[in-house]
């Protein structure tokens, strides 16, 4: 058995258009375990919920916190714009850190070697089937 760890930082907007039909796709690769973590910058509301029950068969492990950039990185006068790709870049390296952690937690507790690791974006359309020859 070969087994893929996707993560998904930040948000999981979309992941009913494009994520889960990609899942399901890789799902028919034989010998192909995929298994998934969240690290998401939200509140755990309804939309998640839902999120955590639809890809059930593939969650592993999700964590929400919201983001705040700490202190020491915070100065009073930033530009709006400059302020909010500063936040998204800090955000985004945290939660893909906490993702990666996660992963590798899960690998150690459950004794698994991941052949591939992927960061992926819910909002992504791979647009064709994907095949991953050596796996098989």
């Amino acid at each position: 058995m070969n087994y893929l760890a996707m993560f998904i930082s930040g948000r999981i907007n979309a992941y009913k258009d494009d994520l889960l039909p990609m899942l399901l796709m890789f799902s028919q690769q034989p010998n192909l375990e995929i298994h998934l973590f969240c690290s998401l910058n939200s509140e755990r509301d309804e939309y998640c919920m839902e999120a955590e029950r639809i890809l059930s068969p593939w969650l592993k492990d999700i964590y929400y916190e919201k983001y705040e950039i700490p202190k020491e990185c915070y100065k009073e006068n930033n530009h709006y714009t400059e302020f909010r790709i500063f936040y998204n870049s800090l955000s985004c390296f945290y939660n893909d850190k906490k993702a990666y952690s996660m992963i590798m937690e899960y690998s150690k507790k459950n004794n698994i070697d991941y052949n591939i690791i992927c960061k992926f974006r819910p909002d992504i359309h791979l647009g064709q089937r994907l095949i991953f020859p050596t796996l098989s």
